[in-house]
């Protein structure tokens, strides 16, 4: 279905609204050209019925944008990024080990079966933020929790 770009607003702003060309009035016709029947378009969607009239008056100006050197530059320091992060909760898991198993091997499991970790007992467990590993520490129990002292970050670095 061809449509037609109408302007809504003057010269100033480039707002246009598409209206079926079905929907709109069918013009008179030019001395020695036939009318268009009723319903049928009348363009062909690239070309604008008629210049719309212009308003009278703007309801309001729109304010022009400020410039991108009218921006006020702040120092983006280390302090300030970090800051920004202070409330951003993350997962933090210890864990003391891994194994391996088939899904038989899992269904299987009941209370009071023993899994055999990779890990030799008294091995440090390790401290994962989102899945990341960055620290090692022994476990202990803090007033009948366990806990995490940590005895070593781990060297992003070195871990490459």
């Amino acid at each position: 279905m061809p449509f037609t770009t109408v302007t809504l607003v003057g010269q100033t702003l480039t707002a246009a609204l598409l209206i079926s060309d079905a929907a709109l009035p069918v013009p008179a016709a030019a001395p020695g050209q036939p009318a268009a029947p009723a319903g049928q378009p009348t363009g062909q969607g690239a070309t604008p019925l008629a210049a719309a009239p212009e308003p009278a008056a703007v309801a309001a100006p729109v304010p022009p944008l400020p410039s991108p050197s009218a921006a006020v530059a702040r120092p983006a320091g280390p302090s300030r990024g970090i800051e920004m992060l202070h409330g951003v909760d993350m997962e933090v898991t210890v864990e003391l080990g891994r194994t391996r198993m088939t899904v038989r091997e899992l269904l299987s499991l009941s209370p009071g079966q023993v899994l055999e970790l990779d890990r030799a007992a008294g091995s440090p467990a390790d401290l994962l933020v989102n899945g990341r590993l960055i620290a090692r520490g022994e476990v202990v129990v803090v007033d009948e929790d366990f806990g995490l002292r940590v005895t070593e970050i781990v060297d992003e670095s070195a871990e490459r």
